[in-house]
């Protein structure tokens, strides 16, 4: 008999819906220092504060740094956040630090909207006019989706102020493969002169049998010829626990006709799949060879939170890595309101939707990097036999389907996803609920 494995995903760990109370580790605040070689010592140089709502959503992100000058820290930049009541962002407003006037003044806004199903089908970018002391909008983004979702078209519209409407700027169209993964993305861009859509660039991604993106080909529309030109290539390799080792980007040589190498970066990761190293080289033409740029150290707490990293550049002179600058981070346990830890209540009033309650939970396999931004890794154990994963919204709905799965451990992309609460269904031989945070 096939039951099921469910995760419980939040995409933004923030929950109304059920009046419980958790500890959460948070990040708090970040601390930036610059190497000063003369003195062979580090100068403190700004922080970054962090703040969150009673649902555990950043609310706020604010950043300090030292006036070269007067040496006085002085405000940067500032973002504020505003959520619905299911975790998905609706407003983000960006201020910067006026020094004349000793205050934040508003820069730029992004209003973000969902349907029913959560699903975010409209976004508007507008700028602060302090003449008129209100929002000019400048863009406008309508995704709709096709297909069962295996197609997503995402039109942007640029305002005009002259016939104060909305004109077309660019159509971009991806298709996803089985796995729930990109395989393809178009984008057009809006002739006037012809009013039609022209073809611009094309990106086709390609996967290992564990889901890990491993090519992407950038190409450009040729008008001359009718043909896609590739200009730009990347390469990702993977270990055996799904952590991305080396991305290479390259660039294509017209006069040459052939590859040449543009970025290099090598990733090393701990015991606990947490990336300890970073090094970033540059292709030099001149010497046929790849060369040093910037290394990065990181390290972290038992939790796998990210306590420092610093930043090394090389010294082609010395050849040597040399202090550039570092980053402290520091985090501490908060209480926010979450989901019923014991159960998961489906509460959809869609009569389409699928009943997902009742399960309970069990914790014997692993979901990293935990929070994620772009994507997930689900290690399970080895005698489990997947079948299906489905991806669920709180309402129930299938949003996305993975019908082939060769491996104990994959990865899943977030793509479209907006944020929110999401359950990951896997169907095996036994039954097992997690929840995790996902950024």
């Amino acid at each position: 008999m096939i039951r099921t494995y469910l995760l419980f995903l939040l995409v933004s760990f923030s929950l109304s819906l059920f009046c419980q109370e958790k500890t959460q580790i948070v990040l708090d605040s970040t601390a930036v220092y610059l190497y000063d070689s003369e003195t062979s010592s580090w100068a403190y140089d700004g922080y970054n504060a962090y703040m969150y709502d009673n649902y555990g959503n950043q609310s706020e992100n604010i950043n300090y740094h030292r006036h070269p000058g007067t040496n006085e820290l002085i405000g940067s930049w500032r973002y504020t956040y505003q959520y619905d009541a299911r975790g998905n962002q609706t407003d983000a407003i960006t201020y910067l630090w006026d020094q004349e006037i000793k205050d934040w003044v508003k820069k730029e806004r992004c209003v973000q909207k969902y349907d029913v199903n959560w699903i975010k089908y409209e976004t508007i970018k507008s700028e602060w006019n302090s003449e008129t002391s209100g929002w000019v909008d400048k863009e406008l983004h309508v995704f709709k989706s096709f297909d069962a979702g295996k197609t997503l078209v995402a039109t942007v519209y640029h305002w005009e102020k002259l016939t104060n409407d909305w004109i077309e700027y660019s159509l971009s169209t991806t298709s996803y493969n089985t796995g729930g993964n990109p395989s393809l993305n178009i984008v057009d861009f809006w002739n006037p002169r012809s009013n039609n859509w022209a073809s611009g660039w094309r990106y086709v991604y390609a996967y290992d049998d564990y889901g890990n993106q491993i090519e992407v080909m950038q190409s450009t529309w040729d008008a001359v010829n009718n043909n896609w030109l590739g200009n730009v290539y990347y390469r990702n390799t993977y270990d055996v626990n799904r952590n991305r080792t080396a991305f290479m980007s390259y660039s294509w040589n017209i006069e040459t006709n052939a590859w040449v190498g543009n970025l290099l970066v090598d990733e090393l990761y701990d015991e606990k799949d947490n990336r300890i190293e970073e090094s970033y080289h540059n292709w030099k033409s001149g010497a046929d060879n790849w060369e040093n740029t910037w290394h990065y150290i990181n390290t972290y707490n038992e939790h796998g939170n990210q306590l420092e990293w610093i930043q090394n550049s090389w010294d082609p002179e010395s050849k040597t890595w040399k202090f550039s600058s570092k980053q402290l981070s520091f985090w501490s346990e908060k209480t926010f309101i979450i989901t019923d830890t014991n159960t998961v209540t489906n509460i959809s009033s869609d009569a389409n939707a699928e009943n997902i309650s009742g399960e309970s939970i069990n914790d014997n396999f692993l979901v990293y990097p935990n929070p994620i931004t772009d994507f997930a890794t689900i290690k399970l154990p080895q005698e489990v036999d997947i079948k299906q994963i489905d991806i669920i919204n709180i309402y129930g709905k299938t949003v996305r389907t993975i019908s082939k799965v060769q491996s104990n451990i994959l990865s899943i992309q977030k793509d479209n996803l907006p944020e929110g609460i999401y359950f990951i269904r896997i169907r095996a031989e036994e039954t097992y609920l997690k929840k995790v945070i996902i950024m």
